[in-house]
């Protein structure tokens, strides 16, 4: 994937920076409370700049561990990424397939 804005990189910037979080600090909030999952600054970066996403498996993990803004943004890069697959409801999540 090239460099470019993609939703899920948009979401991802909002986030981080709404939070007025660094981009360590992004990722050690996301890797916190996982096992055999580590995200470093540098993905973090690489999905702000489009050049790589979040897997699909990891939102997911995300969405279903966390209860606070880590599982917002899940749910907020699942809808971005998959639209045809998943679409906000509330403070929730449907799948539509």
């Amino acid at each position: 994937m090239n460099e470019t804005t993609n939703p899920a990189s948009i979401v991802t910037a909002q986030y981080r920076k709404n939070l007025d979080l660094t981009y360590r600090s992004f990722a050690d909030a996301l890797s916190a409370h996982l096992v055999n999952f580590s995200v470093t600054h540098a993905t973090v970066m690489n999905w702000e700049k489009g050049m790589t996403d979040p897997n699909t498996d990891f939102l997911l993990i995300c969405l279903v561990i966390n209860s606070d803004w880590k599982r917002q943004w899940a749910i907020d890069c699942l809808c971005a990424k998959l639209p045809e697959v998943f679409e906000r409801n509330g403070g929730s999540i449907r799948i539509l397939i």
